[in-house]
């Protein structure tokens, strides 16, 4: 991710003043919730949250993918993906528990998910650069417990 943000000349300052989309600027709006129902987090507006894996982290981390619309500028395209990460990561330290927010980046895609940080499941290897054909960007929130 280190060298993408490089490629573009990506800074802090015009982060600040890059507009998030509607489209993507509704899930931050619409928030987040605890549904009791499968024992995970995801967006309100997630109607259907489905069970692909045996665990909580790997279905929350499914259910919660967000696919950024790729405009002709990338600087542009990750200055928005960012945007939403921060926000995201803002709207999550609402709540008591620890959260990854992952930007993922390959030659097709941007894509933001999350999930809940649980001591018995692990979704992303402890190495990131293991990931060859992606860039991967990880925003931890703080508990607070």
């Amino acid at each position: 991710m280190k060298t993408i943000l490089n490629r573009y000349k990506m800074e802090y300052q015009p982060l600040l003043t890059t507009t998030i989309p509607r489209r993507l600027y509704n899930y931050i709006e619409t928030g987040v919730e605890f549904r009791k129902d499968v024992n995970s987090y995801t967006y309100k507006s997630v109607k259907k949250f489905e069970l692909y894996y045996e665990d909580k982290t790997g279905n929350e981390y499914s259910n919660n993918k967000i696919y950024v619309d790729k405009y002709p500028n990338t600087a542009y395209t990750l200055r928005i993906s960012l945007n939403f990460a921060f926000a995201l990561a803002k709207l999550l330290e609402e709540f008591p528990d620890k959260f990854n927010i992952v930007l993922s980046v390959n030659q097709e895609d941007i894509v933001i998910s999350f999930y809940c940080v649980r001591e018995t499941e692990q979704w992303l290897t402890e190495d990131l650069e293991s990931y060859h054909d992606e860039a991967i960007f990880v925003l931890t929130t703080k508990s607070h417990e």
